[in-house]
């Protein structure tokens, strides 16, 4: 009901008794509410909302019409079938979490894994159970321009999620840990795939199958291998996520995102597809909006806290990419540099290529895969390593929708083919045989599509035996140098050695704080890095042995522990170390032509 204008015309009467000043508010006051209630609102409403809101209407029917949709899932599996198919991952899980867990313990104990980063990992978890929180001292200042010693983890990565694993490592420290939780934890990601596949085809058999290309992938293998990085657990986090959106599990939804995006700063762009896919696909364009919306939120708080915590205002790996437009400009490297462009092969090769039968698959990780292959750093665009650990999910939903795409294709076109075949052999063979042949011979090119792939990314370790790691007599010898450090001490130490002695507030990788450290330990038989070759490394040691402000405490099978002269006088500046033991020549015989001219140099080795 609205009041009709005669009404007005008393108010106004009214207000001429108020001051001047108050009148000609009061007039325009009066006619805005007079032509408001003159005017319906049945009127006006749906003329502006055609007006303005026309374009994103006819944008909303285009892809309602264009756009693929996500079907929801199927109920899942029941009784005898589900039991089986869950025990069946369940034991498949157990033999990957053997296997790897193997292999990987066996590298630490090898002396095979790095300061970067299973040494950084462990210094940041210990030295916030020991009163310096997210504090790290270990860096390259070598080829990192940016290096950051002893600064706030927060300044070079955002993983907030890895503040989960304090009470764990609290109760349990050490490497060895952060190593069961690494492959236990990207495991579990077994499970929302056989889910996913079970449910989307009602077979749990097809879930299974789901499971074991999530599980064997071998990028996967890559991240699993490759030290300790909290971004690996975004691997089956984002698996749970995207099943959680076919199953339209809201609440299972926010909390795998959630955990997602607090592994690494770079996995908002993961799950700002995901939102992108629930409201292009799903047409539940509020909750896709909101998913979306939180991504960038998220995105842009871990950017602000970089910048408030890196005495640099940045992280050092933000130089990997020059800013946004630099990404932008990059672009056309992709097209110049076939390594580039082999690495975009090789993440399609490891979803086997099945996603072409569904090609929407391949967008939600394209620009992951982009971000991956313009950066400056090479390791991002080898194919190995932690950067792929957010795009796997993706590549398992690719295989899954393309599957998916081809049975699709089979019943459309099956009855033609039927008809062909029965005019060549003149038999006629049913539809579900001629479907699960093509099938199976899908499955099986895109299997073969995957081991096509580089020996050294799916067949090393799991076929090749001289790549499984040894304890040797000289991995065993260092714990004897490792014993000999106090526990207390500031230490600067080879790369490779770092990860038994990060567990103290002062740890550096060698050569930085080669003149201040309290010890140095060095293993000359293993990598120069980060020094850019043996001639850089050998000349590195020979000065830090000649400067005269370390002294030797041990020196074996390669081995140099140095100990910091506190009390420098002018006869022991000049006492330089000028030739070592012969206990410090090889024990084995040494195949590197430059490590034994280093012996040579040092010891007068087989002199």
């Amino acid at each position: 009901m609205y009041c009709s204008p005669q009404k007005y015309i008393i108010y106004i009467q009214v207000l001429k008794n108020k001051p001047r000043k108050k009148i000609f508010v009061c007039y325009f006051l009066l006619y805005g509410i007079i032509v408001s209630q003159t005017t319906t609102p049945a009127a006006k409403s749906p003329y502006l909302a055609d007006e303005r809101f026309a374009v994103f209407r006819k944008i909303i029917q285009w892809i309602n019409r264009h756009a693929p949709e996500i079907t929801p899932l199927q109920p899942r599996l029941s009784g005898k079938k589900e039991r089986t198919g869950l025990i069946i991952t369940l034991i498949l899980m157990l033999i990957f979490i053997a296997f790897f867990l193997t292999y990987i313990v066996k590298l630490q104990n090898a002396n095979l894994t790095n300061a970067e980063d299973m040494g950084i990992m462990d210094q940041v978890l210990w030295n916030t159970t020991h009163g310096q929180f997210w504090r790290e001292t270990i860096c390259n200042t070598i080829t990192d321009t940016n290096c950051i010693v002893g600064a706030s983890r927060w300044a070079i990565h955002f993983e907030p999620s890895m503040l989960l694993l304090v009470p764990i490592y609290w109760l349990i420290p050490g490497p060895h840990t952060l190593q069961f939780i690494q492959v236990v934890g990207v495991s579990i990601g077994a499970l929302p795939a056989y889910w996913l596949g079970s449910r989307r085809w009602q077979n749990q058999w097809a879930g299974v199958l789901l499971a074991v290309f999530y599980l064997f992938n071998p990028a996967l293998r890559g991240v699993i291998i490759d030290d300790f990085h909290m971004v690996a657990l975004a691997a089956p986090a984002l698996m749970f996520a995207v099943y959680y959106m076919f199953s339209r599990n809201n609440i299972g939804l926010f909390i795998a995102v959630i955990f997602a995006m607090g592994t690494k700063e770079q996995v908002p762009l993961d799950v700002f597809m995901i939102g992108a896919m629930i409201a292009l696909m799903q047409r539940r364009w509020r909750l896709g909006a909101v998913i979306a919306g939180l991504s960038v939120c998220w995105a842009v708080a871990a950017l602000w806290v970089i910048h408030a915590a890196s005495p640099i205002g940045e992280s050092p790996t933000a130089m990997r990419y020059n800013g946004v437009f630099g990404v932008i400009t990059h672009l056309r490297l992709i097209f110049t540099t076939p390594s580039r462009l082999l690495y975009l092969a090789h993440m399609f090769d490891d979803s086997g290529w099945l996603g072409i039968f569904a090609p929407w698959t391949f967008l939600p990780p394209l620009p992951d895969m982009l971000l991956n292959a313009v950066s400056a750093n090479q390791t991002q665009y080898s194919g190995f390593f932690q950067y792929n650990a957010d795009i796997i999910p993706f590549l398992t939903l690719a295989a899954l929708e393309g599957t998916v795409g081809a049975h699709t294709l089979m019943q459309k076109y099956i009855p033609a083919l039927q008809q062909k075949i029965a005019e060549m052999f003149h038999k006629t063979y049913s539809v579900k045989i001629i479907s699960a042949t093509l099938m199976i011979a899908l499955i099986v090119a895109g299997t073969a599509e995957i081991l096509r792939t580089p020996s050294n990314r799916i067949l090393n370790p799991i076929l090749m035996s001289n790549a499984w790691p040894t304890v040797t007599a000289h991995a065993k010898l260092a714990y004897t140098f490792y014993q000999m450090i106090p526990a207390d001490a500031s230490v600067t130490a080879q790369a490779n050695l770092v990860p038994h002695l990060s567990e103290r507030h002062e740890i550096y990788q060698y050569p930085y704080n080669e003149v201040a450290a309290q010890y140095v330990l060095l293993d000359i038989t293993s990598e120069y890095y980060p020094e850019q070759s043996y001639a850089d490394y050998g000349n590195s040691v020979k000065q830090l042995l000649q400067s005269g402000q370390y002294s030797l405490v041990r020196a074996q099978d390669g081995y140099i522990l140095l100990k910091l002269n506190t009390a420098l006088t002018a006869q022991s500046q000049n006492t330089a170390i000028t030739s070592l033991p012969k206990s410090f020549c090889p024990a084995q015989p040494i195949n590197k032509s430059d490590v034994l001219q280093l012996f040579q140099q040092l010891a007068q080795c087989g002199a």
